[in-house]
């Protein structure tokens, strides 16, 4: 499930930070919250997978001009039907019915209807005077008077947050006979008439929205007193740091949020920090051979520090060197996730501990153990024909890191001198990458890694590098259905996510049509020396409780039917050897791929017998909504081809479409098919 943070024209900047600082450590992991552009908004199918939309603060008229239409009635439909709307000063003006700012000043009037009207009336403002378009120059601290009967005994009576902008929302209390409730009250008498409202909740059909004047998602801790005009703001940041106002805001939004009916994190009593990005540790299967291989081919590029090297690249800085002796302790992993913003991040030095002959010490990686993945991947190179294998190692690991996907493919130095194979695998990524510009947070219990191919272009006539991304879905569900397994229903959705079926019949947007997303893949390429340079990138729900189901979740309800039919049950699915199969069912796949006649055809029959989409029906919204069915994949491009029926679904004879997956986007549930904006 997950909650979309808008990041179309308009937002500021400040304000999504402060959201994902605020938000990630309540909602992790039972949300993945994403970042979404308008043009996502308007052509992506996210409505079935989303719990939370938040519209941050900026500038609402870039918001009218991006999403008002289409837009604006797909997000009034999706929150009638049951969606969450949480909308923070410019985001509160927006799902209003009429905004009223600085009425009457030039240069800075704003008046008129909006669309969503999530409240019917208006939202006025400014409520306190000061404000100046991209500047803190306004900003106040702003006391708040809360409605402890509206939101619960955990929350504060009052407590004073972040202002600079924002409205009150007029003559709020005649709404109550709509179900609309006042959660908090401006303590200060506003400049304009209309009330005091500050915060108003407002339920729509099965849905509802919360709608702020003020901006509680601004964590103090994320506050920097140059960004101020004056010793005013830095006083500003030390009043909104004190333990009690800064607790009773979290306090708030965590009510907020459970009005809105969304899993929240238990409360740890004194925790005020969460961990920050943790070493990475290189290790390989061969006594240290692969590691010395790497730091061979890196070292060149570097600068020679006391007890290892430097090496600067175009969107990271690695220093290489030996590894901490007292290892690593990442105790309180499991609960939370940093609450530093992504952007920043970047700019911090990844550490990597570089090991020898023995990989880390269970102890020291308490959530993935090395010797038990290079004996599982061992133990499946034996079993295999292919005697040449380099993929899963070496291996870099870390508890904590951006995105494996970004650590390799956009330090383009770094990855062209790395050998076909090398994987990077963590527990959390925090910044991990989807298709197009989606992104995404793993919780512990989601294998997420990312591995170097490397496609010679001589073999782009017999084994086009479009079929890559195929053959890592097939070799997934493949490498889950071995060793016992094979009875799991696990399969592929076009073009490359996995699917299995649902263990929990009844729950979820996707309850009545049998399938669940446990996994889904990325294959960036760059091209160097005439080699494809490519990285798969991979997440599969494998151990995590949350925030989807996993194949752990899944195998229970295969073990209580086995149950059922006395038989023995299957033992739970471990990480490790899950990503030791993979990794030698890929290359074991790739081989035959790239170095056979064949190519794709080697796998045809057996990807058809995995995928979800034989003869399914589907609407063409590209082609005025034109009815075609599903025949398959060209085997020159990899497209996928669809066939014009009529209206119950027989064949005719004329159209027929070949669609390309980076241009395209499947809502398999809904048996659309749309262009990509």
């Amino acid at each position: 499930m997950n909650v979309l943070v808008y990041t179309g024209p308009g937002t500021s900047r400040t304000s999504i930070r402060h959201t994902f600082a605020t938000l990630r450590p309540l909602l992790t992991p039972h949300y993945a919250l994403i970042p979404i552009e308008s043009s996502a908004l308007l052509s992506e199918p996210w409505q079935s997978t989303t719990s939370l939309l938040i519209i941050p603060g900026g500038r609402d008229i870039p918001y009218c001009n991006a999403l008002n239409g289409d837009g604006n009635r797909m997000i009034a439909e999706w929150v009638r039907k049951g969606g969450r709307y949480l909308g923070f000063c410019a985001g509160g003006y927006f799902g209003s019915g009429r905004v009223e700012f600085e009425e009457g000043v030039q240069g800075m009037e704003v008046v008129g209807s909006r669309e969503l009207k999530f409240f019917p009336g208006t939202c006025r403002g400014t409520a306190f005077e000061g404000f100046v378009y991209n500047t803190e120059a306004g900003a106040r601290g702003s006391k708040l008077s809360i409605n402890t009967e509206a939101m619960g005994k955990d929350v504060p009576e009052s407590f004073t947050t972040y202002y600079n902008g924002g409205g009150l929302f007029v003559d709020a209390d005649n709404y109550s006979s709509r179900g609309i409730r006042v959660l908090s009250r401006y303590a200060d008498k506003p400049k304009v008439p209309g009330g005091d409202a500050s915060v108003v909740y407002c339920p729509v059909g099965k849905g509802a929205a919360v709608l702020f004047g003020t901006h509680p998602e601004y964590s103090p801790a994320h506050l920097n007193p140059q960004d101020g005009d004056g010793p005013e703001y830095a006083e500003l940041i030390a009043l909104l740091s004190k333990p009690e106002e800064n607790g009773a805001r979290v306090a708030f939004m965590r009510a907020v949020l459970n009005m809105l009916e969304l899993k929240i994190v238990p409360a740890v009593e004194g925790l005020t920090s969460v961990p920050s990005l943790t070493p990475l540790m290189l290790s390989s299967v061969d006594n240290g051979e692969g590691v010395r291989d790497v730091l061979d081919r890196l070292r060149s590029s570097g600068t020679d520090t006391e007890d290892g090297f430097r090496l600067e690249e175009s969107n990271d800085t690695f220093l290489f060197r030996k590894p901490m002796t007292e290892g690593v302790d990442m105790s309180s992993l499991s609960t939370y996730l940093p609450s530093a913003p992504t952007d920043d991040l970047n700019s911090v030095i990844k550490l990597v501990d570089v090991y020898g002959s023995e990989p880390p010490a269970a102890k020291t990686t308490p959530f993935f153990d090395h010797a038990a993945y290079y004996n599982a991947l061992l133990r499946a190179r034996s079993t295999s024909s292919n005697g040449n294998h380099t993929l899963g190692s070496p291996l870099m690991y870390s508890e904590i890191v951006t995105s494996s996907q970004t650590l390799l493919d956009k330090n383009f130095n770094f990855l062209t001198k790395l050998p076909a194979g090398f994987t990077i695998l963590a527990t959390h990524q925090i910044a991990g990458r989807g298709r197009g510009n989606n992104a995404w947070v793993s919780p512990p219990g989601v294998l997420a890694f990312s591995t170097i191919l490397r496609h010679p272009r001589r073999l782009l006539e017999s084994a086009p590098v479009v079929f890559v991304q195929y053959l890592v879905s097939l070799s997934i569900v493949e490498a889950i259905r071995q060793d016992g397994y094979e009875e799991l229903d696990v399969r592929i959705k076009w073009p490359n996510d996995i699917y299995a079926k649902n263990p929990t019949p009844g729950e979820g947007a996707d309850k009545d049509k049998g399938y669940v997303k446990i996994g889904g893949i990325l294959v960036n390429s760059s091209f160097e020396n005439d080699d494809f340079v490519l990285v798969v990138g991979c997440g599969i729900n494998t151990t995590n409780s949350a925030p989807t189901t996993s194949l752990n979740h899944v195998l229970e309800a295969h073990n209580t039917e086995r149950r059922r039919a006395g038989r023995g049950t299957l033992p739970p699915i471990r990480m490790e050897k899950l990503l030791a199969r993979i990794m030698v069912k890929l290359e074991d796949m790739y081989t035959i791929f790239a170095y056979s006649t064949r190519g794709f055809r080697a796998f045809e029959s057996l990807y058809y017998d995995r995928w979800l989409h034989t003869d399914q029906l589907v609407r063409l919204e590209m082609e005025s909504d034109a009815r075609a069915r599903i025949v398959g994949i060209t085997m020159d491009h990899g497209l996928l081809e669809v066939e014009e029926v009529d209206a119950q679904g027989r064949g005719m004879r004329g159209r027929r479409w070949h669609l390309q997956a980076d241009g395209n986007s499947f809502d398999m549930f809904k048996g659309l098919l749309k262009r990509k904006a």
